[in-house]
C-alpha cells in the first residue's frame, strides 16, 4: 500500500490543479469558449472528473475496495481543486488563514 503523507497529498493536489488548468485552457482554445462563468463551470467539471478518476486509479493500484464516502470525498476534493485552479494557491491559502482566525 502507498504511504500517503501530507507531502504526497499536496503533490497530488498540485498535479490535479495543473491538469485542470491545462485541460480548461485547451478546451478554451479548441472550442472558443469564453466568459468567466462558463470557464469556471468547465473548470469545476474537469476538476471533479479528474479527482474521481484519480481516486479510482488509486483504489485499482492499491487493490483496496471503493467505498462511497471516499468517492464522495473525492468529489468534494474536486471542488477544492477547482477553487485553486480558478483563484490560485495564494487566494485559497488566504481564505484558509482567515477562516482559522476565529479559533
Amino acid at each position: 500500500m502507498l504511504d500517503l503523507n501530507m507531502a504526497t497529498l499536496i503533490l497530488v493536489l498540485g498535479v490535479l490543479v495543473f491538469l485542470t488548468n491545462s485541460i480548461v485552457e485547451v478546451i478554451k482554445m479548441a472550442f472558443g469558449v469564453s466568459g468567466a462563468a462558463t470557464l469556471n463551470k468547465v473548470a469545476l467539471l474537469v476538476a471533479i472528473i479528474l479527482t474521481v478518476i484519480t481516486y479510482l486509479a488509486y483504489t485499482t493500484y492499491t487493490g483496496i475496495s471503493i467505498v462511497w464516502y471516499y468517492l464522495l470525498g473525492s468529489i468534494v476534493l474536486g471542488f477544492i481543486v477547482a477553487l485553486i485552479a480558478m483563484l490560485g494557491w495564494d487566494k485559497v491559502l488566504k481564505m484558509w488563514q482567515e477562516s482559522q482566525k476565529g479559533e
